[in-house]
C-alpha cells in the first residue's frame, strides 16, 4: 500500500481535494486519544493500493498545538511514502513556510498548487519549472472545486512514491555560502571522531 499524506495550512482545501480524488471512500474518525478530525481514504489508482491521510490545517510543524504535534509526529513516525503539501496558489507567499518545515524534515514531497482556477482568474502567471527548480520541490497545479489537475497529481506522487530515492534537503544559498557548506560537510565526514 502506498500512503500520502496531505498537509497545509488550514482552509487550503486538503479535504476537498481528498474528496475529488477519493469521492466518497473518505472516512472520517478521530486520532488515538484526541478529538481532533481524523480523514482517511483507501481506494485502487492505477492498480496501486492507495491510502490517503488528511492531516490538521497547520501553520507551522513546531509541538505548540495538538494539530501541529499530530502532523509533525504522523510525518516522522508513520513515514508516508509521499507528503502532498497542499498550498493555495493565489497566495504562496504566506503557505511556503509550511513547505519549508516539511523539506526540513527529509520526506518525498509533491506541492498540490490548489485553487489554481483562481489562480489563473486573478491573472497571476507562475514559471512552474523555475519555481519547481527554486523550491526543489515537483509542483503539480490542481483545482479541487473543478476536479482538474487530480490525474498529474496522483501519477507525480506514485512516480515518487515508485521511486523511493533518498531525498537531500537543501535551501538556496549565495555561492559563497553554499561552498562554505559544502566545505564544512566535506570536514565532517573526513574527521572519524563524529
Amino acid at each position: 500500500m502506498i500512503k500520502l499524506a496531505f498537509t497545509g495550512n488550514p482552509n487550503v482545501g486538503k479535504s476537498a481535494l481528498i474528496n475529488a480524488i477519493a469521492g466518497s471512500k473518505l472516512k472520517v474518525g478521530n486520532w488515538p486519544g484526541v478529538t481532533v478530525e481524523k480523514k482517511e481514504a483507501t481506494f485502487i489508482y492505477k492498480g496501486e493500493e492507495i491510502q490517503l491521510v488528511d492531516l490538521p490545517g497547520v501553520y507551522s510543524l513546531s509541538p505548540y498545538s495538538l494539530e501541529e504535534k499530530i502532523t509533525r509526529d504522523f510525518i516522522l513516525d508513520e513515514n508516508p511514502d509521499v507528503v502532498i503539501n497542499v498550498v493555495d496558489s493565489t497566495n504562496l507567499e504566506r503557505n511556503l513556510y509550511l513547505t519549508y518545515l516539511i523539506k526540513e524534515l527529509d520526506k518525498p514531497t509533491v506541492m498540490a498548487l490548489n485553487l489554481y482556477d483562481e489562480f489563473d482568474k486573478l491573472k497571476y502567471k507562475l514559471d512552474l519549472d523555475q519555481f519547481e527548480n527554486f523550491m526543489e520541490v515537483k509542483a503539480v497545479p490542481v483545482s479541487a472545486l473543478k476536479k482538474t489537475g487530480i490525474t498529474d497529481l496522483m501519477d507525480k506522487a506514485l512516480e515518487i512514491a515508485k521511486k523511493k530515492k533518498d531525498i537531500e534537503f537543501s535551501l538556496p544559498f549565495d555561492e559563497g555560502t553554499t561552498a562554505l557548506v559544502k566545505e564544512i560537510v566535506k570536514e565532517i565526514k573526513e574527521d572519524k571522531s563524529y
